[in-house]
């Protein structure tokens, strides 16, 4: 995935499953919002990184999730402490 910081819709992002079985669902709500939903398994997990700093990207040994967002965004006050 590249980073699109120019997409004027906003933040971009992929999955990459290994196996359609890793896919629980994909729902498409047809309506104003046009709301769709993914839900799936990413596996154990193998990594989290932002390579190069512009994509947080969770590896998984079920697939990949990669999102267009620098670590420098996420501002340190909202990281959730580990319980």
């Amino acid at each position: 995935m590249s980073r699109k910081s120019q997409d004027p819709v906003g933040r971009t992002f992929s999955i990459e499953l290994r196996s359609a079985k890793t896919l629980r669902s994909a729902s498409f709500v047809h309506g104003s919002d046009g709301e769709v939903e993914i839900e799936g398994t990413l596996g154990t997990l193998e990594s989290v990184s932002f390579p190069e700093g512009m994509v947080l990207q969770i590896v998984g040994s079920e697939g990949t999730l990669q999102v267009d967002l620098e670590q420098n965004e996420i501002p340190r006050s909202r990281r959730v402490p580990r319980s």
